[in-house]
This record gives C-alpha cells, structure tokens and sequence, in this order.
C-alpha cells in the first residue's frame, strides 16, 4: 500500500501489508496529523514494534519500521520537493521511487 499525502485515509485495507507513506509536512489539503493518523493505523494492523531504521527511497532518507508482521513493513517519507513547489503535489520522482522501493521494474 502506497499513500501520498495521507490525509483521508480510512484503514479498509484490513491486514498486514507493506504500506509506504509520503507526507509533506505543509500540505494543507492533507494535514500533517491526518497523514500521522494513517501511519497510527498501519503501525497497529502491521503489529510494528517501535524499532526502525534509516532507508532511501529515491533521493529521500525515510523512517522504516522494521519489526512488524512477518514480510511487511511501515516506511514514512517526509520533506520531498514537489512539482510547481506545491504542497500538495506528489514527490517530484515519486513515481518511479515508489515502483523501485516497492520492488518493481
């Protein structure tokens, strides 16, 4: 599971999953405690303990959660440069970051 801009996020999803989170922490559409509140959600499905380690994704360092259900894992990504520099935009390479750290082509 992949959020950006997390705000809004209902939890649906209802088992454990690999989940990554990018939040900017000015977007005003999807507030820095909603995207808190989706990451709170997964962290309690996932069963995350509070361990974490550094990670990059794309030119990104996040926050990973390491010790969760078996095979999942929570990464949170803050702080990225967006298109136009509007806040609520995705991360500028965000796309292909995403399908790399995920384990795609």
């Amino acid at each position: 599971m992949t959020a950006v801009g997390s705000g809004g996020y209902n939890g649906d999803c209802t088992g454990p999953v690999t989940s990554l989170f990018f939040q900017n922490v000015n977007d005003p559409l999807s507030s820095y405690a909603s995207g808190e509140s989706a990451k709170k959600i997964r962290l309690a499905v996932n069963q995350c303990s509070d361990k974490t380690e550094d990670v990059k994704v794309g030119a990104l360092t996040c926050t990973k959660y390491t010790d969760c259900s078996p095979g999942t894992s929570v990464t949170w990504c803050e702080g990225y440069s967006t298109y136009h520099n509007d806040p609520h935009s995705w991360p500028l390479t965000g796309g292909t970051d995403i399908i790399k750290y995920l384990g795609g082509v």
